[in-house]
């Protein structure tokens, strides 16, 4: 067996020969931080040779048809009485009507929707891949500093996605998919701002929820997978377009890419997915409580927020100062672990019993 030298630091390469009577069976991998720890791909999408995009694409494909089975099956439990009372015959007014009845119960079940269909498939998706699954999906103590600055970045993104939204919706798109969008946006309002459901139950369905769910999914497990096949860039970028389009809301799929991209970003600048869980979790939390205040003060408040518009040359400096805020976030990742790499490749690693390595 060729002997292995283990890193003496994060940064630095290899230097002191080490051996280890068994072989190791698996990869294993370290991420730059000095807080991660090396983890084997040792799961049984590994054991079976499962190429990373393979695994992400059926997990992809899982994820999408859980949330929209359990979707449809909400909507059906909420029209099927509406449909026994009018004999049938139900109109799509009546229907919006029925499932906004309880628009408490479309929440939690959209709660759930995220659960099972997004975070216990990304969690079962990495266990699949390592038995360290916290590794895999970085779900360790952010860099602090890091996570500051990733909260301050959020607010400066803001009147850049505000932008975006409103460019995006000046696009072409097909009627069809324009009443669709229209009827999902009429759900959404309608559960927002035309019940009385708390703001705390609003915060735990629609922001944390997603926060948590959604992250464990695309910063967690796809943003991994697609940088072990395709490097740190296209993690970042192609996860964030993949982000955006899977909410399957083409006129808002460009500030949900950034915004997407955005966490990415944070992800890879702080070595951990909880940095970009607390920026999902402050955007979409400040959607909520501004929906609150709207409920509150009435019909004009809703007229003046879908009133308001960024000027470009605001966005401009929106976007100039973002990235400053991210060289910032580079400078910072760069001071703890200098040009180290995450998910670096180490045969084996003195910290790591080679048993833990062998399938079982």
């Amino acid at each position: 067996m060729p002997e292995i030298q283990p890193p003496t630091s994060v940064a630095e390469q290899p230097s002191t020969p080490v051996s280890f009577h068994a072989e190791p069976s698996y990869l294993v991998l370290k991420d730059a931080w000095p807080t991660a720890k090396p983890f084997a791909l040792n799961g049984w999408f590994e054991r079976h040779s499962f190429a990373p995009w393979l695994a992400v694409l059926l997990v992809v494909i899982s994820a999408f048809l859980l949330l929209n089975l359990i979707g449809a099956v909400v909507l059906a439990m909420a029209a099927i009485p509406a449909a026994m009372e009018s004999g049938g015959q139900i109109s799509p007014e009546e229907l919006l009507a029925a499932i906004l009845e309880d628009a408490g119960v479309l929440l939690g079940a959209n709660a759930l929707a995220l659960v099972f269909g997004m975070g216990l498939v990304a969690l079962l998706a990495a266990r699949l891949s390592s038995r360290d699954w916290k590794g895999f999906l970085r779900i360790r103590r952010p860099d602090l500093p890091g996570l500051g600055l990733a909260a301050v970045g959020w607010l400066v993104l803001l009147p850049v996605l505000l932008w975006t939204s409103q460019l995006n919706a000046e696009l072409p798109l097909p009627q069809w998919l324009t009443d669709l969008e229209q009827a999902q946006i009429d759900m959404l309002e309608g559960a927002l701002l035309g019940s009385n459901v708390s703001a705390l139950f609003l915060l735990l369905t629609v922001a944390l929820a997603p926060a948590i769910c959604e992250e464990l999914m695309f910063r967690g497990y796809i943003q991994r997978q697609v940088e072990r096949n395709a490097g740190v860039v296209w993690s970042i970028v192609g996860v964030g377009l993949l982000f955006g389009l899977f909410h399957l809301r083409l006129s808002q799929a460009l500030p949900l890419s950034l915004l997407g991209m955005y966490m990415g970003y944070v992800t890879w600048s702080s070595g951990s997915i909880l940095t970009a869980s607390v920026v999902h979790l402050l955007h979409n939390g400040m959607q909520v409580l501004v929906a609150v205040r709207v409920r509150e003060e009435g019909q004009a408040a809703i007229d003046a927020v879908e009133d308001a518009t960024v000027a470009w040359s605001l966005a401009l400096l929106s976007l100039l100062l973002l990235v400053g805020v991210c060289m910032l976030m580079k400078r910072r990742r760069e001071s703890v672990v200098g040009g180290a790499q995450d998910a670096v490749h180490v045969v084996s690693d003195p910290i790591i019993s080679p048993s833990t390595l062998l399938p079982t």
